[in-house]
């Protein structure tokens, strides 16, 4: 689903180049299964962020039935480690299944459980040994259920390496984060964690932020260095990659 849905949107929209036939195939086996997916846009946002940063080891929170973290291991390639969360048993199963169908079993390991509790667990040096792929994580995509991501912030921080990047997926819910009437009693408590993650995410001082109208709402946050480093437009990642540079204050 996208916020928008007027001329310029379509015509971005259609701009997208066409998907590759394996990530197409495995879009539409989710959409049978009525599983939600990351739009098209939101995808290609995903790609370009680890193109531009070099990432190899990803955290998600939220596998559904594992499309987003074998697309990212994908444009990734051969290097990519993802370490993915579902707290479903039915779905953390089938993603398992399609991880396998489609190669991608060295690259990708879900685990099944509670995020918090898992999260917690590998912010505990040498109590994390079981985890396939172990922190710090150049990327954390955060795409579990939306009322969590406030609490899960300060757990995710720590396992996150300097200059590492955030992304956070459906973070403005539909608009309703924006809307200033009330919204229906169910979505209340969603749209108003979700206003006080996106606060939260714009004042940290260990973060900087940018809040995107893609699809649901995306936001990306760059951990700052620490001893006064701050981030400036642009950062060069360990790779060497023209993404911008840390300034001493």
């Amino acid at each position: 689903m996208r916020i928008y849905e007027d001329t310029l949107s379509r015509y971005l929209h259609a701009l997208l180049p066409d998907e590759e036939a394996q990530i197409a195939a495995f879009r539409m086996i989710c959409e049978k299964d009525g599983i939600p997916v990351l739009e098209p846009e939101t995808l290609q946002l995903l790609e370009t962020i680890l193109a531009m940063t070099g990432a190899k080891k990803i955290l998600e929170i939220g596998t559904g039935e594992g499309f987003s973290a074998c697309a990212m291991a994908g444009f990734i390639g051969e290097e990519a480690r993802v370490l993915t969360v579902e707290k479903d048993a039915a779905r953390a199963r089938k993603a398992r299944e399609n991880i396998a169908r489609y190669g991608f079993s060295t690259r990708v390991f879900c685990e099944e459980g509670e995020a918090q509790s898992l999260l917690k667990t590998l912010n505990q040096k040498g109590k994390a040994a079981p985890f396939a792929v172990l922190p710090p994580y150049d990327l954390v995509f955060l795409d579990g259920p939306k009322a969590h991501y406030g609490r899960m912030l300060e757990t995710i921080k720590p396992l996150l390496r300097e200059e590492g990047v955030l992304v956070a997926d459906n973070v403005l819910f539909r608009g309703l984060v924006a809307e200033k009437i009330p919204a229906k009693h169910r979505k209340i408590t969603i749209v108003k964690r979700l206003r006080r993650f996106l606060e939260r995410i714009e004042k940290d001082p260990d973060l900087t932020s940018v809040i995107l109208p893609v699809a649901e709402g995306v936001s990306i946050s760059v951990k700052r260095m620490p001893s006064g480093g701050k981030l400036s437009p642009y950062l060069i990642n360990r790779k060497g990659h023209f993404f911008g540079k840390t300034e001493k204050t």
